[in-house]
């Protein structure tokens, strides 16, 4: 066959290739191949019209003669590639796709069919660095671009992902994995509202999608729309009924809205579900010690550590119910047992937090001191604490004390009067003061009279600063805002509050008082002032030192006032702007104010509550200093769970003492609210 007649012969063949009629074309190309048995580009057509036709073995020989005959001819290097991914071969493939791209770098399909498999193997470094370097031929690449977000999804780095997601959608509207990939990076930067808006029509469009199911109900269970979130998961549950990861999830949203009841059925269902995964025996063993079912606990830690002698989170439980039963020695012994540096940062942070509490019980504060610092430099290293920004925090705090200590302050405050609108909505009460400070002891003394309804930390007044700040585009946001917002912006606020009050709440309000318990809320009474004035706030107070020391030495869940607990001083910093908040907030805001004192709650209960319970206008029973034994079997969203259980003692006064030289520098910070609330030096 001389060249002409070839290249007839090829056209022909190609022409019926294309027209889809298969079997001529495949007749055509192998009497070509009979006259040139080594032509390569024969051989690759033949070989991509049998993978086209299903017949991947004949298509990998095919292509494999191409190769062997043309190893730097791309385009087969690159279809014997997606042939041997198809036969499951995927190291073949490997390395037929890294031959493609040696021979053609901008080879797009290449590097997006390498990178894939890279990140199926759990090379995220390696996926992006192929992707990267095609983008360096192909910038406006929609796949690669795609490709290279989840990469850097996978390497914990939400907010490049975001960009470089953001582009593939662009760019491909249409690309389903593109924007659910965009979606999951919002919702690892908070940007759920955005994540939200992306996921609704995804999921209108596959309602039976598992993977956006579990998207949508993330993003509602992180931005607090709990009660939305649920029937996410459980939507998921009626498809997969076994579906472990979402049962989890269910339990961590019941967690969530205090329903400990549903959190326990979910934790024992997926334990059911896995009877022979020390994860999840060890899952179930730690939601039964946060609710105070220490024996039970302890029957499951035994069960995850027959299946998993070192699970971290199984060891790290036992050394907590060992700790609440009194035997700290043997709650350190069990805890030297891990080896923190084999775990992830988080749960290594957590097992270093209890050590320093181990450590503090047996009075050896020192070596405790230095293993809470470990434990904060741990948990700085997390994405979720990395994501935090503590100086805008910082910031609010100063712009707050800018906006109340100024000298027209008080004619400012005057001119809200009648901004209130008539929408006839309560008035919730407040519970404030700064972590730590033993607020959540008197949510639960106060949540257990009939007339109450307590929340514990639920986004009401968190919602209503970013709703200010959402809406400050071309004007003033939060707190500057609160000088120039008018009836309608109030109302709006309020609508807010209670619509979210109603939806995270586990408890249905009825005619009972709410009595909403935040701690943080207390750096923000100038907005709660705005939007319902004349509420009834309760304080709670606390040594400050002692205030510092639990905060430092508490293992809080990332935000941006926790990360400031991360030393002595800067806690002390923290704490001393937001009392000085407190003590001007006290002078000049319209609202009704109880202030008690955390030391003498412990010391003589039944005055102290019986002054609370009057100042919410209830009646006293007894049967309210009895809560603590309720309080067992039941999930404390907060870190002081243990506490709840117990009856009132003053155990906790005083902790400081023994961190008294680690106190010693930021005693001037904190002197002047010691004489303020009365305590001595």
């Amino acid at each position: 066959m001389n060249e002409a007649e070839y290249r007839t012969a090829a056209s022909d063949a190609f022409n019926l290739h294309r027209a889809g009629r298969l079997d001529e074309a495949e007749a055509g190309y192998r009497n070509i191949l009979e006259a040139r048995p080594d032509s390569a580009e024969i051989l690759l057509l033949l070989g991509t019209l049998l993978g086209q036709a299903g017949r991947l073995a004949d298509a990998r020989d095919a292509l494999e003669r191409a190769t062997t005959l043309e190893p730097g001819n791309a385009d087969a290097q690159y279809n014997l590639a997606e042939c041997q991914f198809r036969l499951g071969d995927t190291a073949a493939a490997g390395d037929a796709y890294h031959a493609a791209l040696s021979a053609r770098p901008e080879h797009a399909e290449a590097a997006i069919g390498l990178s894939g498999l890279l990140l199926e193997a759990g090379d995220a470094v390696a996926a992006a660095d192929v992707t990267r370097a095609a983008l360096a031929h192909a910038f406006d690449h929609p796949l690669l671009l795609a490709q290279l977000g989840a990469a850097l999804l996978e390497l914990d780095e939400p907010a490049e992902a975001r960009e470089y997601l953001e582009r593939a959608v662009r760019l491909a509207p249409d690309h389903v994995l593109a924007k659910r990939n965009l979606a999951s990076a919002l919702i690892e930067l908070e940007a759920f509202e955005p994540a939200l808006e992306i996921l609704r029509p995804l999921v209108n469009a596959e309602p039976r999608s598992v993977e956006l199911l579990q998207l949508a109900a993330l993003a509602l269970s992180a931005s607090g729309q709990h009660t939305r979130a649920k029937p996410a998961v459980e939507r998921i549950l009626e498809i997969e009924p076994e579906n472990i990861a979402a049962v989890n999830m269910l339990s961590d949203i019941a967690s969530q809205m205090g329903d400990g009841e549903l959190a326990l059925a979910q934790t024992r269902r997926a334990a059911e579900l896995a009877p022979g995964s020390a994860r999840e025996a060890a899952r179930l063993a730690q939601i039964l010690e946060r609710m105070s079912e220490l024996d039970e606990a302890q029957d499951w830690i035994d069960r995850a550590l027959e299946l998993e002698p070192t699970n971290a989170l199984a060891l790290v439980t036992a050394a907590r119910v060992t700790r609440r039963s009194g035997d700290t020695d043997s709650a350190l012994d069990l805890l030297e047992r891990i080896d923190t540096a084999a775990e992830s940062d988080w749960l290594a942070a957590n097992i270093l937090f209890e050590r320093g509490q181990v450590l503090e019980a047996l009075e050896r504060h020192g070596e405790a001191f230095a293993t809470f610092e470990a434990a904060h430099a741990t948990r700085a290293q997390t994405r979720q604490a990395r994501s935090r920004d503590a100086a805008r925090h910082a910031e609010t705090q100063a712009t707050l004390a800018e906006l109340f200590e100024a000298g027209d302050a008080p004619d400012m405050i005057a001119r809200w009067d009648g901004d209130v609108p008539a929408d006839g909505l309560a008035t919730p009460s407040f519970l404030v003061g700064y972590p730590r400070s033993g607020t959540t002891l008197v949510e639960r003394l106060l949540d257990a009279h009939d007339r109450v309804t307590a929340t514990p930390e639920l986004p009401m007044v968190n919602a209503m600063r970013n709703a200010l700040d959402a809406a400050a585009p071309g004007g003033a946001a939060y707190p500057q805002s609160l000088a120039t917002i008018g009836v309608e912006e109030i109302g709006k606020l309020r609508a807010l509050y209670w619509e979210l009050l109603n939806d995270t709440h586990i408890e249905a309000v009825g005619e009972r008082q709410v009595v909403d318990k935040h701690p943080l809320n207390l750096d923000h009474l100038g907005l709660i002032a705005r939007t319902f004035p004349g509420a009834r706030v309760l304080v709670a107070l606390r040594d400050p030192r002692d205030v510092c020391v639990s905060c430092y030495t508490t293992d809080f869940f990332p935000n941006d006032v926790t990360v400031r607990f991360h030393s002595l001083e800067e806690t002390a910093r923290a704490y001393a702007a937001t009392m000085r908040l407190w003590l001007r907030y006290r002078e000049i805001l319209p609202l009704e104010f109880h202030a008690y004192r955390y030391e003498d709650l412990t010391q003589d209960p039944r005055t102290v509550l019986g002054g609370i319970v009057e100042f919410f206008g209830l009646d006293w029973h007894d049967g309210l200093l009895e809560s603590a034994g309720r309080n067992v079997g039941r999930y404390v969203t907060t870190p002081s769970y243990t506490g709840v259980t117990e009856r009132v003692n003053t155990r906790a006064v005083g902790r400081w003492a023994g961190y008294a030289e680690q106190l010693e520098p930021v005693m001037p910070l904190l002197q002047p609210y010691i004489e303020a609330f009365g305590y001595d030096a």
